[in-house]
């Protein structure tokens, strides 16, 4: 069975979403762009939607998060800027006696 990144289950979302005429994933030095085209009349928000919406039901429950960023307008077709990422937040302690250290952090 092969297993699919959250890049590839969001694209196939998209493309069954009656919203989305065209969707497309491609990937520039490691960078995830995603290319919409929307159906019929759509406004521009209502993919930006869309697009926030089920990428944050991926990620929901889980510690990553999304980060999209609108790059440009193509004819019909507008060009976004993706990511699923972990936070940025230090998970070990490096033994510099940091002031942000693990070990210094209150429980949860």
């Amino acid at each position: 069975m092969k297993s699919t990144t959250l890049y590839e289950r969001l694209t196939a979302q998209l493309k069954s979403s009656p919203v989305c005429a065209d969707v497309r994933l491609r990937t520039f030095a490691g960078v995830h762009f995603l290319y919409l085209q929307p159906a019929d009349d759509r406004q521009p928000h209502e993919l930006d939607g869309l697009l926030e919406q089920m990428a944050n039901e991926l990620v929901k429950e889980t510690e990553w998060f999304f980060a999209c960023h609108f790059v440009r307008c193509s004819g019909g077709t507008r060009v976004y800027r993706i990511q699923f990422r972990v936070p940025d937040v230090k998970s070990f302690c490096c033994g510099n006696q940091c002031p942000q250290c693990i070990l210094l952090r209150p429980k949860r």
